[in-house]
């Protein structure tokens, strides 16, 4: 006859390695009273799964420069075994601290880390790696990994001031400008230049821009003629590259109202202080542009001798043309003295009407 038996065990981690061994004995009395036993021995080959998954959540999936974001690490213990000597790496934040180094089956260790976005993580994205590493209770190594991406962005602009050492300039005055650039934004500015339309490429102090920083020049201009009627009108634009090559570019302005002087000196000069009838007077005259810009259409015209003609009739500023006239004394002048008054009349640049006079006074006999 034979007696039949069952019975079940539930594996621990505390059986493994392996193999699970053991023995069953038998044990009766006979019929005339003798002890009797028997055994019989099974073996099972044990396995287990010794594993760890980990996540990494960024506080932001889009970041600027300056910011700062705020990782979250979890290593749960997906395996069935006690996973010891727990330890988080971050490629780029370094050794993450938890706050348990012993995981039991299903347990979950977290920890923390910031990491503040700097230029040089540009262009991006930010994609670091943490890597979680430990030690079953069999001492076999354990590890796990998790990424995280964040998108980066960031300003790069320039604010350019422009200011004149005066608001309101004449025809031959001088204007010193004065040049700020300055990097309003959160990266590097490099190869600078600054170029203004009217006076051409201004020398900075410095080409290249930290965030915040400022570069500086200056530039002197004298107002000319052909400035007029104004306003002074330039404008000066800054050119230069952020960290990843694209361009940045500003502009600023500046305005000068300008005047300007026409005018004009008319000399008359007799041959004589005194002359009787019959006689000939011989008057020279001389016309100098004493303004600031040119007068055209020059034209003199005295009131008794008619007009008179001069050398040139368009005269730049400083310029002097001169004529003379003669005059025969007749009785109809006496009793004197003779007194004649020059006309000059022109236009200058502006369109806008000169004029001025002269007198000569002889006495007769």
């Amino acid at each position: 006859e034979t007696a039949n038996g069952s019975a079940t065990y539930t594996v621990l981690e505390t059986d493994l390695p392996g193999p699970l061994t053991n023995i069953a004995t038998a044990t009766g009395t006979d019929s005339q009273g003798g002890a009797v036993t028997s055994t019989a021995t099974a073996t099972v080959s044990l396995t287990y799964t010794a594993a760890l998954q980990v996540t990494k959540t960024p506080s932001a999936t889009t970041a600027a420069v300056g910011e700062t974001v705020t990782y979250q690490f979890s290593v749960v213990n997906t395996g069935n075994v006690t996973i010891n000597a727990l330890t988080l790496t971050d490629d780029k934040l370094g050794a993450i601290t938890l706050d348990r180094t012993a995981l039991a089956p299903g347990e979950t260790a977290t920890g923390t880390a910031t990491h503040t976005i700097v230029e040089t993580d540009l262009p991006g994205p930010l994609t670091n790696v943490a890597t979680a590493a430990g030690t079953d209770s069999q001492g076999a190594a354990v590890t796990g990994k998790a990424t995280a991406t964040v998108n980066l962005t960031y300003a790069a602009t320039l604010e350019v001031t422009k200011t004149p050492s005066s608001n309101t300039a004449a025809v031959g005055e001088t204007i010193d400008y004065s040049y700020t650039v300055r990097n309003t934004g959160t990266v590097t500015i490099s190869s600078l230049t600054l170029a203004d339309d009217k006076l051409g490429t201004i020398t900075l102090d410095r080409n290249s821009l930290g965030p915040g920083e400022t570069a500086t020049g200056t530039i002197s201009y004298t107002v000319v003629e052909t400035d007029l009627p104004g306003p002074l009108t330039n404008v000066a634009t800054a050119t230069a590259k952020d960290v990843v090559g694209n361009d940045v570019t500003s502009q600023a302005t500046a305005t000068v109202t300008l005047t300007y002087a026409a005018s004009m000196q008319i000399t008359k000069e007799a041959s004589t202080a005194t002359a009787n009838v019959g006689e000939t007077i011989t008057y020279t005259y001389s016309v100098t542009n004493t303004g600031s810009v040119t007068l055209s259409g020059l034209s003199l015209a005295d009131d008794k001798l008619g007009a008179i003609s001069i050398a040139k009739n368009t005269l730049a500023a400083g310029e002097t043309t001169t004529g003379t006239a003669t005059y025969t004394v007749v009785e109809t002048d006496l009793p004197g003295p003779l007194t004649n008054v020059v006309t000059g009349t022109a236009t200058d640049s502006q369109g806008q009407p000169v004029t001025n006079n002269a007198t000569a006074t002889v006495a007769l006999t």
